[in-house]
């Protein structure tokens, strides 16, 4: 894979070795899940007021999701009503 650097650098991507199933199994072991705690106060406007437009009247996101769809249907505002996507990470 290569990356893209400003200013218009090529770089190839060096991903790490994915660490062994027993291992993640091990740590996932480790992990303390933590008692529910109320949202009061949370607000998504407040972290994420908005998406950058990217590509006419889509923003970051939908392009994003256009992009990994294995197939997606959109709607006039280019928003994702409709598709399947595919994950590496599940």
């Amino acid at each position: 894979m290569i990356v893209f650097v400003w200013p218009l650098l090529l770089l190839p991507l060096v991903l790490p070795e994915p660490t062994s199933v027993v291992r993640a199994r091990s740590e996932l072991r480790e992990l303390v899940v933590a008692e529910a705690r109320s949202l009061r106060g949370y607000s998504h406007e407040r972290f994420m007021p908005s998406w950058t437009e990217a590509e006419g009247a889509c923003d970051t996101r939908e392009v994003v999701l256009r992009r990994d769809a294995v197939s997606v249907t959109t709607d006039l505002d280019c928003e994702a009503v409709h598709g399947t996507w595919f994950s590496e990470y599940d």
